[in-house]
């Protein structure tokens, strides 16, 4: 019989109350996850999470007051996986625009977080996904629905791809207006969801991303 090592996930410690959810989430889902601000453990981990249960602002001050920003970057370019959930998908585009502000992001994908335009979206509501073709991130939960919580989100987007690098899988969700819910590109992986916060079709979620590492 053989034995297959649990690859390390390190979640980053900004002391989030959910962040005991998403240890157990990831440990469930048949990682080794460990909550950490050690940037050697960052830094060498089989996948990086960032969970984003704060306001853009925030995670964007908290990741680089700690310098995390530089080890996202490092592991992006060295092709290391890192998985984005919620706001923690948000941080990866240029920027977020909320009341007027305009806040920078990591700039790892273009495009800029806005303010939901209807009330409804505004608050948590389950929703199904239009999920994209190949997708590995959501491969068996393509009719399962999603805990969506959009005070802000990203719309339709695109990404330009040059010479031999492929396009992202982007899947959306639509209730009065499309929103992006995922995205899969190369080492970068995001949801706009908590996958650890959607019971069984979001353990699947992160299963899957797991297995991929």
């Amino acid at each position: 019989m053989s034995l297959h090592r649990r690859p390390t996930v390190a979640v980053l410690d900004f002391e989030s109350e959910g962040s005991q959810t998403q240890i157990a989430a990831l440990d469930a889902a048949g990682a080794n996850a460990v909550l950490t601000r050690d940037r050697d453990v960052i830094a060498n981990a089989d996948g990086l999470g960032i969970f984003g249960e704060v306001t853009f602002a925030t995670l964007m001050t908290q990741l680089r007051t700690s310098r995390t920003d530089e080890l996202v970057e490092r592991r992006i370019a060295g092709g290391r996986p890192v998985l984005g959930v919620g706001v923690g998908m948000h941080v990866l585009f240029d920027a977020a625009v909320s009341n007027g502000e305009h806040i920078d992001g990591l700039a790892q994908w273009p495009g800029v977080v806005e303010d939901a335009t209807a009330d409804r979206e505004a608050h948590s509501t389950w929703m199904s996904i239009d999920v994209a073709e190949g997708s590995t991130l959501l491969a068996g939960v393509e009719d399962e629905g999603f805990l969506f919580d959009l005070p802000q989100v990203v719309g339709n987007w695109t990404l330009e791809v040059y010479g031999a690098f492929n396009a992202p899988a982007v899947s959306y969700a639509t209730l009065t207006t499309r929103v992006v819910a995922a995205v899969e590109n190369g080492p970068l992986s995001a949801t706009q969801f908590h996958p650890e916060k959607c019971g069984e079709a979001g353990l699947r979620v992160l299963r899957n991303w797991v297995q991929s590492l």
